[in-house]
């Protein structure tokens, strides 16, 4: 969006995510700073680091003026630590929440000191990087509010605060009326307190994995910054180091008031995502906790403060550590769904990637189109249309797209690339000179239930005149199966194959072999004889029946698996053939909806069927939230 534009055409150009309005901390931001930096990386990681070092010196600042220098060495060590803030500085795009925060704190510092017209500018920019902080000038208000002085009067010189707040609805509201993107936003009745409930629980550092064996690692760093931390609370003394006498300072409870609406309202935006929460999102809710923590602190005995300190600091680094990450929409979910371990298994995918897209095609023809399977989502190494695509060649006219999404309109545009990640080596390979890729793309999306982008897939390699005899013989099921018996036929021809559906010679003679021990020679016999009776669901059946009691998941096997469930599709047992193949490719979503499907179409078999029961019960263990895709995080990470 904005390497090949203007500022002023990045601003008006439709936001590539569409999902809120942030011109402040997307387009001018990245603007800016890739068009400085030649778009280094390093740039964007050491802004964001600046940016929350920045924040931690303005509540610093604030602290001591409203509460003291003791509530303010507290307040600042406390944010300091906090682990909400590890996915901003390391994340790019976290510079959308450090932006909003330092220009918050910055807005609030200038109220209480007076500088009213300074302070609405920042209080209007500060929601414009991202609406987090859209409520700051109400605790501002209460922090600027002098000793002694009626409501009225504090109202009377912080106007122009409010004045910012309806300013930014209102842009905000006209920027969601012509918002096309898709929607992330969701509101339940206990989101609300699903939000406290977060932003307590980040404060409190309170994320425990699932496996207890996945404990948070620390290391000599995490120590240096709670000595650190203590020693700055040790070392502060009330008074003497303050910007004024205390009696220029907000009444106590004003200030406590003032931290308290702050953390409520820095938390309350997020209930409208609460199912997804991260501990991140309550970045700028925790600079007021740790002023309502430090001015609540400050008047404890040392010892007790600087001991608080270590705790709530050690609990915040020891959940940052966490080697886990939620998996499922939970609005009191026990885990943040983006956190340090999410980038750092993200990235490993996205590095290796990277690497083999620039081996493999270091220069791309203009318009071309990139299509990927197998990459594991979490990595978001694809998004969208292919902005990751487009940064590694730095070319606004690629494109990429998963296979799921393959079509004959997206190849027209120009050179096409199909690229499959192996999970073995965790690399890409280039699989476009396959003779058998359609047919692979096409049997991928029909264990995937994608059957339109099967047919898709199928009509473009006729087109190409790229299908096998193993593509005309999908296609011909595809046809049985969209009801076209004409159409399969023809295609059935193709191969050679007779549609007749009385093969018991042929399985009295495969049950021989396979009696006597000999599973290949039975296998042999099936593969030859289903061209004869093509249409008896039993030889399928017997072929596939015979594959996975070797726990093969072979193409081959999938075909045939694919040929019974068409030929039989009231049959319970064809669909636990189904299932069972797809638990062996590791699609397990896709096992449990065909498992399901087995025991609703023969329920008492179903219940009788010892396996069955067995992967009923272990598939949603390999599931979003289940405690073995859990430890598949780390294993995965490691690997």
């Amino acid at each position: 969006v904005v390497r090949s534009r203007s500022l002023f055409a990045a601003l008006a150009a439709p936001d590539p995510i569409g999902n809120f309005f942030r011109p402040l901390g997307r387009a001018v931001w990245f603007w800016v700073l890739a068009h400085a930096s030649g778009e280094s990386p390093l740039a964007f990681h050491a802004a964001n680091l600046a940016l929350f070092l920045a924040s931690v010196v303005l509540l610093w600042l604030l602290a001591r003026r409203v509460a003291g220098a003791r509530a303010a060495a507290i307040a600042a060590a406390l944010f300091a630590l906090t682990y909400a803030a590890d996915v901003p500085v390391r994340w790019a795009s976290g510079s959308q929440d450090l932006i909003a925060v330092t220009l918050a704190l910055a807005a609030t510092l200038a109220l209480v000191r007076e500088k009213r017209v300074l302070a609405a500018l920042l209080f209007l920019l500060a929601p414009l990087s991202k609406e987090i902080v859209a409520f700051a000038a109400i605790p501002a208000l209460l922090l600027a509010r002098r000793r002694g002085e009626p409501w009225r009067a504090t109202l009377q010189r912080a106007w122009p605060a409010g004045v910012s707040l309806v300013a930014w609805a209102a842009l905000a509201a006209v920027a969601a009326s012509r918002r096309h993107g898709a929607g992330v936003l969701s509101f339940s009745p206990l989101a609300p307190l699903g939000a406290l409930a977060g932003v307590l629980r980040t404060l409190l550092g309170i994320e425990w994995p699932l496996n207890p064996e996945q404990q948070s690692a620390w290391g000599l760093a995490t120590y240096a910054a709670l000595a650190l931390a203590a020693a700055a609370v040790m070392l502060s003394t009330p008074g003497r180091k303050d910007a004024g006498p205390p009696l220029q300072r907000p009444e106590r409870r004003d200030v406590l008031a003032g931290g308290l609406a702050w953390l409520l309202l820095g938390a309350l935006p997020v209930a409208f995502v609460a199912p997804i929460w991260s501990a991140y999102f309550y970045l700028y809710a925790l600079s007021g906790a740790s002023l309502l923590a430090g001015t609540l602190l400050a008047a404890a005995p040392l010892p007790v403060a600087v001991l608080l300190v270590v705790v709530l600091g050690g609990a915040s680094r020891r959940a940052g550590g966490l080697q886990e990450f939620a998996t499922q929409p939970a609005v009191f979910g026990r885990q943040s769904h983006v956190n340090d371990f999410y980038l750092d298994r993200g990235m490993s995918v996205v590095g290796r990637g990277v690497a083999d897209l620039r081996r493999l095609h270091p220069k791309p023809a203009k318009s071309s189109t990139f299509f990927f399977t197998g990459v594991p989502s979490f990595a978001g190494f694809q998004v969208g249309d292919g902005p990751l695509v487009r940064g590694v060649y730095r070319d606004s006219s690629l494109r990429s797209y998963y296979l799921t999404d393959l079509s004959r309109e997206r190849m027209r545009r120009g050179a096409s690339y199909f690229m499959f990640y192996v999970p073995d080596s965790s690399h890409f390979l280039d699989q476009g000179d396959d003779p058998e890729l359609f047919v692979r793309v096409a049997m991928g999306n029909l264990l995937n239930g994608r059957e339109d982008v099967a047919r898709e897939a199928m009509e473009i390699g006729a087109g190409r005149g790229n299908v096998s005899k193993t593509g005309w013989y999908l296609a011909a099921f595809m046809a049985l199966d969209a009801g076209d018996r004409a159409a399969a036929s023809r295609c059935f021809a193709k191969v050679g194959a007779r549609e007749a559906a009385n093969g018991d010679a042929v399985l009295s003679a495969a049950d021989a072999r396979a009696a006597a021990g000999d599973t290949s020679g039975a296998l042999g016999i099936l593969s030859q004889g289903v061209t004869a009776f093509v249409l008896d669901q039993r030889i399928h059946a017997r072929i596939v029946d015979l594959g996975l009691s070797m726990a093969k998941g072979a193409s081959s096997v999938a075909l045939e698996a694919y040929a019974q469930r068409v030929l039989a599709p009231q049959d319970g047992r064809s669909w636990r053939r189904w299932a069972y193949l797809l638990y062996l490719q590791s699609r397990i979503a896709q096992a449990h909806d065909a498992l399901e499907q087995y025991f609703r179409l023969s329920p008492e078999e179903a219940n009788r069927d010892a396996f069955a029961l067995k992967l009923r019960q272990f598939l949603p263990r390999w599931m979003p939230g289940g405690d073995l895709l859990q430890r598949g995080l780390l294993r995965d990470a490691q690997h």
